[in-house]
């Protein structure tokens, strides 16, 4: 009788660890799962100033709350590209949404009279490869951006995009422009987005309150 006990005990005890750790196989279905997560790419919400995405509301929230939000593995400089006045970049390198991973850049809401000034207070300046000047900025001039709005984004997904993987998630858009054999751009002005996808390069999806 006790054997037998013993044997029905470990019979009870190995269900219950299979019960807990056996996982299971079936597959989750892709739609429930994107409808269940915030914070994607393709989730723009409308306000009534323009658009938020990532929870940053273009022309509101500013460089200190997007910071509060993003975490602070961040980098801030003023980059000036060749034939441009230059921009004030928040620059998150490990950046995610969802499931997917990238880059984000945050522009700040700057003109070029306040570029210029920048640019003269800059610290160091750095050459860039692709031709662009990274301007650094000392700390206490960074603190000082800290209040001025976000008024545009990037993000620079790991992940290749593909034309059907754009239109199931942004849907139709307004109108699509073939710039070369390579890239090729998908304009959504309802939404604030601009979906660059380029085959020899990196893929970019823009947000900004201009009518692109």
């Amino acid at each position: 009788m006790r054997k037998i006990g013993i044997v029905i005990l470990a019979s009870f005890v190995i269900a219950i660890i299979i019960k807990l750790f056996v996982v299971d196989d079936a597959k989750p279905d892709i739609s429930e799962v994107s409808l269940q997560t915030q914070g994607l790419p393709w989730q723009i919400q409308k306000t009534e100033k323009g658009f938020k995405v990532f929870s940053i509301e273009l022309g509101v929230s500013t460089l200190a709350e997007s910071i509060t939000l993003l975490g602070s593995d961040y980098e801030l400089a003023l980059l000036a590209r060749p034939g441009e006045s230059g921009s004030v970049e928040l620059f998150f390198s490990h950046f995610s949404a969802g499931a997917l991973k990238g880059k984000l850049i945050l522009v700040a809401e700057l003109d070029s009279v306040q570029i210029a000034a920048l640019i003269t207070q800059a610290v160091k300046v750095q050459y860039l490869e692709t031709g662009a000047k990274k301007y650094r900025l000392s700390l206490k001039r960074q603190k000082a951006l800290m209040p001025i709005p976000v008024k545009a984004i990037t993000f620079v997904p790991v992940a290749r995009l593909t034309e059907e993987m754009v239109l199931s998630r942004f849907g139709q858009p307004q109108s699509t422009k073939q710039m070369d054999e390579k890239v090729k751009h998908y304009f959504y002005p309802d939404k604030g987005v601009l979906v660059i996808i380029n085959s020899a390069g990196k893929d970019f999806v823009e947000y900004s309150l201009n009518k692109h």
